[in-house]
Formats: structure tokens, sequence, C-alpha cells
């Protein structure tokens, strides 16, 4: 037999004997998942340019002692400007901007709209970022590189914290301007991070970058294309015994991991100089964790079980912030611009409920200037060395710990072989029906033998099943709608949620009287014809199965745990008799609303609330109305529509097999 015949009549075996083929896919899907920790590889870099470790740094002591005298004037224009009613925000921008003068760089400033988030009750007002530009002697002024210090955040450490910060990068920006081996022009960029956070001060900055508006006139300094970017933010006294490494950007795009590797590399060296003090240590097991960790110890050991269960929750941790879609640092407005960037987030990890420190802290003043300057210093020689983009290495991946991550190869396995058997059973269904007779497929040679004809494929009535699709995916549209203008009309959270229910199933409601008019509760219509659910359950699989796919390149922290739900239940409304089929149908419709969030009466009003918190909005408010309330409508008209008796099955196939 030659390989085309086996792979034919593979292809056929898997067709027929799809039902069984799904709930292994599905199972090994499950394996799959529970594998990642065990899948995790170690870091590396991808990039020889960056020469990791092969440089020298010139950041030193003396320069660390400017960036703590640096620290002290900020707080003093602080007192000074509070004390004369000048805001400590601008007060620290004005200082930042005489000080850059001192050093000869090209200071400029742009104004910007603050948009408060919709929904909210605070006014618009004027936010001023202010970036300076060291031009580069050995460059041509075509490349650069962002350093990016936000002012002014309410979630921050308050205004010493931004003076610490703002006095480390004057130092290093005083340092570096003058480099011999500077070739890329160093721009640091001070956004105002009042009102908004970072985000959208920073997005503003790279609107007028990109596309300018004229508003900032001829007063806008550029330094080409813009490379990498680093964000800088430091906790109150520069005090910090922790590094975290920030990378999220809006809907969980990633920059590329080389970027990731090196911080984390470079990082790790600084963090760990001190040894047992500041290793690197993973937090105490709590709650389910801990539970799972103790029932998994007699099985495997407490070591092996103590390293997966927090392998599995490192995991969980991250895929969780990029499902969120919520940007992380200032960074993320870099990736929305095709730019590759992160945020370096200096942190006290040992600190009470009171916010304040609790044993010894690694790094302190001059000592964490000078850390945190040879790391900025480091990372910037690195990019400063690249000749092009980043594109070794990978945009796709999950952050085990400081040593290993997952790639796509690794974890898009589960979400690849659950939609392979929801594509499988749509296939199997459009060409062999939802109860085709067993006889089992012939090969060309016994149908030139045979006299008679194969028997004819089934009649769908695709019709009336998009039809019915279009009227559920309509229904969403208008729930999603509905959310997302209640939250902008500045009606309360619970009051968004009952309208949107309202609507949603009102929608059910017109779906269901559409799916009574095209016959999906009447009986069989003969041999040889298929049901009307039986359609509508291929055009459910296959539109549900592609709107995953999609997602899963796009958010696949998002599309794993929505398709691990909606693949079984997809797969699970056709099959089995219809007697208990609307007790299931009332039991499925109310499942759409617990998938993306924690549940409670005003989840969908949050949901409204943290789409509208970010510029275009985040994936999952359309992916819940716009998928998953159409797939579980469509799904519950299935298992409600009524199938034939066993008896009436057996008088089907007699009459297909005659």
């Amino acid at each position: 037999m030659s390989p085309r015949d086996v792979l034919l009549h593979g292809g056929a075996a898997l067709v027929r004997h799809h039902a069984v083929a799904s709930v292994v896919l599905c199972a090994l899907a499950l394996l799959a998942t529970l594998a990642f920790p065990l899948l995790a590889r170690k870091f590396f870099v991808d990039e020889n340019a960056f020469i990791l470790g092969a440089a020298s740094t010139s950041f030193d002591a003396v320069d660390a002692k400017a960036a703590a005298s640096h620290a002290a004037n900020a707080r003093e224009a602080i007192r000074v400007g509070v004390s004369s009613g000048v805001d400590a925000t601008d007060a620290l921008r004005g200082w930042v901007s005489e000080e850059l003068e001192k050093i000869r760089l090209d200071v400029f400033a742009h104004e910007f709209a603050r948009t408060p988030p919709r929904g909210s009750r605070a006014n618009a007002t004027v936010g001023r970022n202010l970036h300076g530009i060291a031009r580069a002697r050995k460059g041509n002024g075509r490349e650069g590189i962002v350093l990016v210090t936000p002012i002014g955040d309410p979630r921050s450490d308050g205004p010493d914290a931004d003076a610490d910060a703002l006095a480390l990068l004057l130092a290093l920006t005083t340092k570096l301007r003058d480099a011999p081996w500077l070739a890329k022009d160093l721009c640091w960029l001070v956004p105002d991070a009042r009102v908004a956070g970072p985000v959208p001060a920073t997005d503003a900055w790279l609107r007028e970058y990109h596309h300018p508006s004229g508003s900032a006139g001829e007063r806008f300094g550029r330094v080409g294309a813009i490379q990498q970017a680093y964000a800088v933010e430091l906790p109150r006294g520069a005090s910090f015994d922790r590094l975290r490494v920030s990378m999220e950007g809006r809907n969980g795009a990633l920059p590329n991991m080389d970027l990731v590797s090196v911080a984390i590399a470079l990082g790790r060296g600084l963090v760990t100089t001190r040894g047992d003090a500041t290793r690197v240590k993973r937090p105490e097991l709590e709650g389910g964790w801990a539970r799972v960790e103790s029932a998994a110890r007699p099985l495997v050991g407490r070591r092996a079980a103590a390293g997966y269960v927090g392998d599995a929750r490192s995991v969980v941790a991250f895929m969780r912030r990029l499902a969120s879609g919520t940007p992380t640092g200032a960074h993320a407005s870099f990736k929305s611009f095709a730019m590759d960037a992160i945020t370096l987030r200096g942190f006290i990890e040992g600190r009470d409920d009171g916010g304040r420190r609790r044993g010894r802290v690694s790094y302190d003043g001059a000592r964490a200037f000078h850390a945190f300057g040879i790391l900025l210093e480091s990372l910037t020689r690195s990019s400063n060395n690249l000749l092009e983009l980043l594109h070794h290495s990978m945009f796709y991946y999950v952050i085990v710990d400081d040593f290993r991550f997952l790639s796509i190869a690794e974890y898009v396995a589960p979400s690849a072989m659950m939609l392979f058997a929801m594509v499988l059973t749509a296939g199997a269904i459009a060409g062999r029906g939802w109860n085709p007779t067993s006889r089992p497929p012939r090969t060309e040679q016994e149908e030139e033998e045979e006299e008679e004809p194969p028997p004819a494929p089934p009649s769908h009535d695709w019709s009336s099943a998009f039809a019915v699709a279009f009227a559920a995916h309509l229904s969403g549209c208008l729930a999603g709608a509905t959310c997302v203008f209640a939250h902008d009309a500045g009606l309360g959270l619970g009051v968004v949620a009952a309208a949107t229910w309202v609507v949603a199933y009102g929608g059910a409601a017109v779906a269901h009287l559409a799916a009574s008019n095209f016959g999906f509760f009447d009986a069989p219509r003969g041999p040889g014809v298929e049901p009307a659910w039986s359609s509508l359950w291929v055009v459910t699989l296959s539109v549900t199965s592609t709107a995953l796919g999609a997602l899963t390149f796009f958010n696949f922290a998002l599309a794993l745990p929505v398709t691990a739900v909606l693949a079984p239940l997809c797969l699970a409304a056709g099959r089995g008799p219809g007697s208990s089929g609307r007790a299931a149908a009332t039991a499925l419709a109310p499942l759409a609303f617990a998938l993306p969030f924690d549940g409670g009466a005003t989840s969908l009003g949050a949901l409204a609330s943290h789409h509208r918190s970010w510029t275009g909005g985040t994936f999952a408010l359309p992916l819940m109305f716009g998928v998953v309330w159409p797939a579980v409508m469509q799904c519950a008209l299935i298992a409600a529509a009524r199938r034939p008796t066993r008896a009436r099955r057996r008088v089907d196939r007699g009459k297909k097999t005659r």
C-alpha cells in the first residue's frame, strides 16, 4: 500500500471515528497543558550582537554619588515648588528641564490632552511630556534608543520615588552623552503620568513622534527610528532588593524575547551578588496551590511536588497577566508601535502589610544608583550594537521563572488539538451526517467493481443554519454594545450588568423563535436529509474554531482557557439523546457570563470598565459577546433540538443501505 493510500485510509478512519478521536484529542490537550512546567527550557540569547558580558561599564561610584546628589536637589525642588503652590510633578519637570539644558542636551516639551478613561468623573486636562536628546558623535541620526522615567503616576511611591528615578537617569545621561562607543542617539523621555498613568502619556508622545499634528510646532526633536526602549521605575529612597522585568503589553503583546533574556541575565547577576540575602526565592505556596502540592507529595516526593506546583503557579500568573490585556508599564506604548521595550522596576520584596520595609535591603542610596546605573548602561550599550531590529528570537512565550520559559512550540499544542477536534467533527458531520450508516467507506477499486453507486452525501439546510447563527451573533453584538454604551453613560456596574443581561436574553429568545420557524425542533425530514440542528452544529464548530484559532496567535493566554471550555461544549452539544436537551439548554446559557471573570452581579459592568480603560479596548469583551455568548447560545439550541428515537434511526439506516 502506497503512502498516499495509507494517508487516505487513515484520514477516512479518523473521520469515521471522529467522536472517539475528539475525546482523545481533548484528553491529550489536558495532559499537554498539565505538562507545561515540565517542558520549560532555559533562557538563551539568540542575538550575538548584544555581546552580553563582553563589554565593560563606566558608570562608577562617582556617578552614583552624583545621582544621590541629584536626588537631594530634586526633592528640594519639590519642597520649594509645593510651598509655592506648584504641583510636585510640575516642579520635578521644571527641575529636570533646567538640568538637561545645563548639560547641553536638546530639550523639547510636548503638550497633550490628558483624557481620563470613559466613565470616569475626572476632567480632561493638559499634560506636558518632556524629552531630551543626546546626539551620538559617531551616529547619523537615523536610529535611537529611548529611556523612559514616568512622573506623577498615582500608582508609584510618590514624588520622592520619581525624584530618585530622574536623578539616576540624569547621572546616566551625563555619562553616556560623551561615551566613545555611542553610535545611536539617546532620547530621555519624561512622560506626564498623572490622571491615567504612563501608558496614555507615552502613547500621545509616540503619536506625535510618528504622526506630527503640528501642535508641537518645530520644537519636537526626533532620533530617527527608535530601536529599543527601557522604562525605569524606582521605589521611594531608591532602596530595592529585587528587580522586576515587566514586558506585558496591550492584549498580551510581548517584545522580542532576546530583549527580555538580556535584561533578566544582567539583572539576575545584579541581585545575586550579595549571596543568600538576595538570592531569587520562590514565594511560599498558599491556598489551593498548597493543597495541590500536599496531594502530589506522596506520589512524586516533596521536592518534585513543590517544584512542579511552583512552576505551574508561575505559568498561570504570567498567563493571567497576558489574558487580562492590561499593559504593565510605559513599555506597552512602544510595542503598540512595533518597537521592543521593557520596564525595569526595583522593589523591596520584604514589606509588611503597612508597606514598611522588613529585613535587610540589598541596595540603598548610592549603592542602588550604582547597581541600577550599571544595568542601564549595559542594556543601552547592548542595544547600541544592533544593526537592525530584533528578529532572531521569538515573540510568543511564557515566562516560568528567572531561568526558564515556554516557547510557542510547547504551549500551542493543547489549543491546536482541541481546535483540530472541532474542525474534524465539523467536517465529518458536513460530509457524512450526524448519524451515518455503519457501513465502512469503500476504496475507488471497490466502487468501480460494484454496480451500485455510492450513497449520496447528506443534504444540509445551510441557509437556515446560517440564519440562526447570524441571529445568535447579532444578539451577542447588541449585548456587547449595550454593555459598553451603558458604561459610557455613567451607569452603575449593577445597572450595566442588568441591561446587558436583558438584551442578551432578549436576543436569545429571538434566536429561539427563528430556530423554531426553521424547523429546528421538528421531526427529521427523512433519510438522506440532515436535521436543521445538525447543519447549525457544523456552522457553530466551524465559526467558533476559526475565531479561537485566530485569537490563539494574538493572545494565547486568553484563548487557551476559553477554548478549553468551548471546545468540549461545542463537541458535546450535538451528541446524546434529546430527552435532556431542554434541561441542558437552561444550564448552558448562564455559563457564558462566568468565563472571563470571577463572577458576581457586577461582572459585566467591570468588564466594560476594563475594556474602556485602554485605548483600543481589550480582547475580553469582544471575545465574550462575539464568540462565547453566540457559541453557548447555539449549543443550547442544538442540545434542545429534537432527535429521532433509536427505532427511527434503525429504520433510516435500513432505507439508506437499500
